[in-house]
């Protein structure tokens, strides 16, 4: 018997698909399901050339992409914890700041 469900989240089809399979899995099997928003800073704003002079406003754009992302992050993990409620599914729905993969990792553990 599966206990917990890891499942990334996104707003892509792809996502909405594997969300609506691991939400019926768990219904099913009576599993807990835990949901991640990965935002990799690195893939939000990544590296590119600046005039000279242009660097702070370099970061303050990063810094504006990045807020940004955790919002629309957050507004993801907010649909999901409700779909959950919806369902009578056990989740937690966590937006997590990093690289995708190893985080992913760590949260396997």
């Amino acid at each position: 018997m599966l206990k917990r469900i890891l499942l990334a989240l996104d707003v892509t089809p792809a996502s909405a698909s594997a969300q609506n399979h691991a939400l019926n899995f768990a219904v099913s099997e009576g599993a807990a399901i835990t949901g991640l928003v990965l935002v990799d800073p690195d893939l939000v704003s990544p590296a590119e050339p600046v005039p000279l002079g242009a660097d702070a406003y370099k970061q303050h754009k990063d810094s504006m992409l990045l807020q940004k992302a955790l919002a629309d992050a957050e507004a993801v993990a907010q649909r999901f914890r409700a779909e959950c409620l919806a369902r009578k599914v056990a989740c937690e729905a966590r937006v997590v700041q990093g690289k995708a993969l190893a985080e992913l990792v760590a949260a396997s553990a």
